[in-house]
């Protein structure tokens, strides 16, 4: 795929999508009806098979909206985004999943409240983050934000914030943070990206509820525990290397991470020597020696569930 350097949009808005043409309308009406036009609607087909190509196809005849198509073969949401932000036209880069929607007024209020930072302090900043409500237009949580300008590390393990939530990245500052494309085929996920911006940039939160949630959907790739396993070693992994800092503030958080890493190291994925090996600190070593006993209880619930599921399904 070529790379784009100018930026002729305000807004990229970017859909990485899998066999979702029976819920691709929802992004598609969600765009038409926006109040801010500047923006141009960035998908990356992974490897879908099912009518995606050509319903994308009609929409771009009807040249409603500026909507670019390229497709890849399967390797997951974050090999897509990748590629999507270097083909990126907008400065500001906004995700929105192929199953969900948002409000007519999303693109205008995001652009709105990033216009509130002042001028010279934007350099700071690298988001605008909302709220989202679910497909019967409620809030998803009640939870909203008490600290306006923070970032995800501290909203994630200070305060404890745990609702969906959903915003823009600048696309310059994406740049700059590289997506591991070396492991394809499984889910790697995004805040191994957020929380690297997060030790560099601030986020503004605002208590807006501009994206739509729907429930009612799997995964966007196959959303099976093999193709889960890589990535979820990889995320532990770069947590507990990068971010113990945090664990005075969120000790089961990150005992949960040390306990997941050796759960799934007993598979024929990845071994616990290899794992360990990969911890560059003494602390991220230690935690996760310790943690391995509640690895093997959840390895053994993991193993009894698959085998209570076969046997019920026979």
């Amino acid at each position: 795929m070529p790379s784009v350097v100018r930026y002729n949009k305000t807004f990229t808005v970017f859909t990485p999508t899998y066999n979702r043409a029976h819920t691709l309308s929802r992004v598609y009406d969600s765009l038409l009806n926006q109040t801010f036009k500047d923006f141009e609607w960035l998908i990356i087909d992974d490897g879908s098979h099912d009518n995606t190509e050509e319903l994308i196809g009609e929409w771009i005849n009807k040249n409603l909206i500026e909507i670019r198509y390229y497709k890849q073969t399967n390797q997951g949401k974050h090999v897509a985004m990748e590629s999507a932000v270097q083909l990126a036209k907008g400065h500001l880069f906004l995700t929105l999943d192929s199953d969900d929607a948002c409000t007519e007024i999303a693109l205008e209020r995001f652009y709105y409240n990033w216009n509130l930072i002042p001028e010279l302090d934007k350099k700071k900043y690298s988001a605008v983050t909302a709220l989202c409500l679910d497909e019967d237009s409620n809030p998803l949580s009640k939870q909203r934000y008490k600290i306006f300008d923070s970032d995800s590390l501290e909203m994630k393990f200070k305060h404890k914030f745990e609702t969906e939530s959903w915003g823009f990245q600048k696309t310059d500052v994406l740049k700059e943070f590289r997506f591991n494309t070396s492991i394809v085929n499984n889910l790697i996920p995004e805040s191994t990206i957020w929380f690297q911006i997060a030790m560099k940039y601030k986020t503004r939160y605002v208590n807006e509820y501009l994206r739509i949630y729907y429930r009612d959907q799997p995964s966007l790739t196959n959303s099976g525990l093999t193709y889960k396993i890589k990535g979820i070693i990889f995320y532990n992994t770069y947590i507990l290397n990068n971010h113990l800092n945090y664990f005075k503030y969120a000790p089961i958080h990150f005992i949960y991470y040390a306990s997941k890493l050796s759960r799934y190291s007993f598979s024929d994925v990845t071994k616990i020597g290899t794992i360990f090996k990969k911890l560059n600190t003494i602390y991220a070593k230690i935690l996760f020696l310790a943690c391995i006993p509640i690895g093997i209880i959840f390895f053994i619930y993991d193993k009894l569930k698959a085998l209570t599921g076969s046997l019920f399904s026979n």
